[in-house]
């Protein structure tokens, strides 16, 4: 089992707190910033919403219960796998252990880890999150996501945009909470009912997408 290499950087802890049913953080200086998801909640996806019309509510938040509940889990190992927990799949699932060792050699790519599971925040954009992992993937510096997925993904997808618009996020305060530059944005797919995927991209034209998200239309 690989040993991951951690130089953590010191980063802020940050107070959960829910404003009108949406996630928001509360930063040590008291400033109270919208999450980078509730932020990208505003953007409608045609996608999911063709989706949801064509199976019916019913199925679709079945499907939805089951997608969050895995998406969970397959967080939780690769966080104990990348923390170097000695058995990071005790107690899941076997669809759990499936996505895990489909995605394993894709984590292998994560050479030193900056944070795990960062709290992170920009007061010039004021926004806040939490990001899964910051480190260098094939020598460069990343903002890294776990996702899950029943089907294959490519960038062309509006999800996969949407991901990377999130990344973004996690990259303009990481870089201003750390002084450290990002060089992309890493997206890790796991799957029961198709292949792992990798799909990395430049986030400079995904920072402009997210900013302009950032003033709700009136």
């Amino acid at each position: 089992m690989k040993q991951f290499k951690h130089q953590l950087v010191e980063l802020p802890s940050l107070e959960e707190v829910y404003i009108d049913g949406k996630r928001h953080y509360k930063t040590p200086e008291g400033n109270v910033y919208p999450s980078v998801t509730t932020v990208l909640s505003r953007l409608s996806s045609e996608e999911l919403m063709k989706w949801r019309k064509r199976v019916g509510e019913e199925e679709a938040n079945r499907v939805s219960a089951i997608a969050a509940r895995r998406g969970t889990n397959l967080h939780q190992v690769c966080e104990r796998y990348l923390l170097n927990e000695q058995a990071p799949t005790r107690g899941h699932m076997p669809d759990v252990l499936a996505m895990f060792r489909e995605i394993r050699p894709i984590i292998d790519r994560i050479e030193e880890i900056y944070a795990i599971e960062a709290q992170l925040y920009s007061d010039e954009h004021k926004f806040a999150g939490r990001c899964d992992v910051i480190g260098d993937f094939d020598g460069f510096s990343s903002i890294i996501d776990f996702k899950t997925t029943k089907n294959e993904v490519d960038l062309s997808m509006d999800k996969v945009k949407k991901y990377f618009m999130q990344l973004s996020a996690y990259s303009m305060a990481f870089e201003e909470r750390s002084g450290r530059k990002i060089d992309q944005g890493v997206l890790i797919f796991g799957s029961v009912e198709t292949t792992a995927t990798c799909i990395m991209a430049d986030l400079k034209k995904y920072r402009e997408m997210f900013i302009s998200c950032l003033t709700p239309a009136k």
